[in-house]
């Protein structure tokens, strides 16, 4: 959700930026794993806005892609794909070639990457569409959310450091053996750490 809110606000301020008549725009948000194949024919244009979606792995996510971009591609509707994390956990040499297959198809118009760039461009070798890094929309979220952040107290001269507590199994899911009881160490370490130095934490969270 913070990415997907983060670049509507940028997108927003683009478009605006660049003279383009916001009441005559509308931006719909799709659901990843319920792709309207009516909403997809009459589109403009399809925006990935996002986050760790790229990639063969236990999370699904190209299945859900691969969806939507052939549906895509049959109506004949561009997509771009913006600040592309990688999730390539399952990849092998027998699957990763169902990545490029998709990266050729003809409704790709943009991809810009927030990580792997080289990895990207490998995949989509041979296709004529520029492949660029930039940042995760996320990174803006200190001037979107300005306006909530400034009503936010802290104390004079003191360090204010947030660890973002992820859902339980996530470090597991990815290969890291962790259980929740370590990543509750963790983080607590890191509290301790902190308050060690004089600074002050914050626990939150970008999901359930």
């Amino acid at each position: 959700n913070l990415i997907r809110i983060c670049f509507e606000k940028i997108l927003r301020t683009v478009l605006k930026n660049l003279g383009a008549d916001l009441s005559s725009i509308e931006l719909i948000n799709m659901s990843l794993k319920a792709a309207d194949k009516e909403l997809i024919g009459q589109s403009d244009l399809i925006v990935f806005a996002g986050g760790g979606l790229f990639g063969i792995n236990y999370m699904h996510y190209y299945d859900y892609m691969e969806e939507i971009t052939r549906m895509a591609d049959e109506s004949g509707v561009p997509v771009v794909l913006s600040s592309m994390g990688v999730n390539n956990m399952g990849a092998t040499p027998e699957n990763e070639h169902l990545l490029s297959e998709m990266l050729a198809r003809k409704c790709f118009y943009a991809v810009s990457v927030r990580e792997n760039p080289d990895l990207f461009r490998r995949y989509a070798e041979g296709c004529d569409y520029e492949i660029v890094q930039v940042c995760d929309p996320a990174v803006w979220s200190e001037y979107i959310y300005h306006s909530h952040l400034s009503k936010i107290s802290r104390p004079s001269g003191r360090t204010v450091v947030g660890i973002n507590a992820v859902r339980g199994g996530l470090f597991g899911d990815n290969g890291k053996p962790w259980k929740l009881g370590d990543e509750m160490k963790y983080m607590n370490g890191m509290k301790t750490l902190l308050e060690q130095r004089g600074g002050e934490d914050a626990f939150c969270t970008n999901g359930r």
